[in-house]
């Protein structure tokens, strides 16, 4: 894994919630129960923790109970300090009603946007088909901070990989289980970031993706 000169911070919640038999047991017997806090929904994040679980030995529904829950966060502090060390303005919209996705793109393009991003929340993660149909139909160029929405039709997404998050999360929940105290335990920061292309999409937007950026990318979708 290599690092990135932006830090993208994607806050993880662990809660142990108790598990049943002997501290000292095996994984395999006994049944732990998991409380998992995330910061947006998603297939990746949740796949990874299972996978980072499975190779330590605890499997969902045999001798694992995930319950899982979703919470909000936004990096707007950040996108702001960085339009203006590039002498950008910055247009920002808050919507946080389904109705008011329509009136934002209208206001958008009033004010003669000319790119979009849309950072990572529980409600913009469940609302992406919507927002990327907007974009596509105001002709907006948009950066995501989520591969799902890239999946449904997004022109990009660069961000921390979720799904190695999750992987690395179980590690820390193996620990706890076995004893660790979690004030004990040190906060790793994300290693792995993907940047996922839709040239679909930048050909129905009239945009040349230049053969570097390409290059870079995790994974292009033709």
């Amino acid at each position: 894994m290599t690092t990135a000169r932006g830090v993208f911070v994607v806050a993880l919640v662990l809660a142990l919630l108790g598990f049943s038999d002997s501290d000292g047991a095996q994984p395999s017997e006994r049944t732990v129960r998991i409380g998992l806090l995330a910061p947006a929904s998603g297939s990746d994040d949740i796949e990874g923790f299972l996978t980072g679980m499975r190779d330590l030995g605890y499997v969902d529904g045999r001798n694992l109970i995930v319950e899982y829950r979703v919470a909000g966060g936004s990096p707007i502090q950040a996108m702001e300090q960085a339009a203006r060390s590039l002498d950008v303005r910055l247009q920002l919209v808050a919507i946080d009603q389904a109705g008011q996705l329509d009136r934002g793109f209208a206001e958008m393009t009033a004010q003669n946007a000319v790119a979009l991003i849309v950072t990572p929340s529980p409600f913009n993660l469940a609302h992406r088909e919507r927002i990327v149909s907007l974009a596509a139909k105001h002709r907006l160029p948009a950066m995501y901070g989520l591969t799902a929405f890239v999946d449904a039709g997004g022109l990009m997404a660069y961000g921390a990989s979720l799904r190695d998050l999750y992987r690395r999360a179980a590690t820390y929940v193996d620990k706890i289980l076995k004893g660790a105290k979690p004030a004990d335990l040190p906060v790793e920061q994300a290693t792995k970031f993907e940047l996922v292309i839709n040239l679909k999409t930048a050909r129905a937007l009239g945009l040349v993706v230049p053969p570097a950026l390409l290059g870079r990318a995790d994974r292009v979708i033709e």
